[in-house]
């Protein structure tokens, strides 16, 4: 219940999941294998996010020490997680390098790494295009210009 919950408020995803008919499936087994009934925690998680910026910057920093061979196969998994189109491919492993050189190369944690959202906050639309991102200042708001070139955008910082 919760991944799919996860899903939808996170990640926007459209599924065809009853999940009040998958509730009354939980209960019953709950009580017919009598389970211990765990409390529910990713609401509370999603709501604790909800609070922080619209922007996440936190910037997949797991990916830092991936090799391109393994970023493309965790590519191919969201393409496929998402049900996206194989053309999209190349966007989301761009995304995924972008994040990979930021955190190798800014080690300054007074600088965050942006997405910038050019489509309907929705994975479906997500890597129509190539990903944008801008660098941010923490302590004084001043950012770079948009770009899809994580490398440009860290030179200009003389990163």
């Amino acid at each position: 219940m919760e991944l799919i919950e996860i899903s939808r408020n996170h990640y926007y995803y459209k599924d065809d999941f009853d999940v009040e008919q998958l509730l009354k499936i939980k209960d019953q087994m709950e009580n017919t294998l009598d389970l211990k009934v765990s409390d529910p925690i990713i609401a509370g998680l999603l709501e604790k996010k909800a609070v922080k910026k619209e922007t996440d910057s936190s910037g997949m920093p797991v990916l830092k020490d991936l090799d391109d061979q393994q970023i493309t196969v965790l590519a191919r998994t969201a393409l496929a997680s998402f049900k996206l189109d194989e053309q999209e491919l190349p966007n989301i492993i761009t995304e995924m390098k972008a994040y990979r050189l930021f955190h190798n190369r800014c080690t300054d944690d007074n600088i965050e790494i942006l997405q910038v959202y050019t489509h309907e906050r929705i994975i479906a639309t997500s890597y129509k295009d190539p990903v944008k991102f801008v660098l941010r200042s923490k302590l004084t708001g001043i950012q770079t210009k948009e770009s899809s070139d994580m490398d440009e955008l860290l030179k200009a910082w003389g990163l």
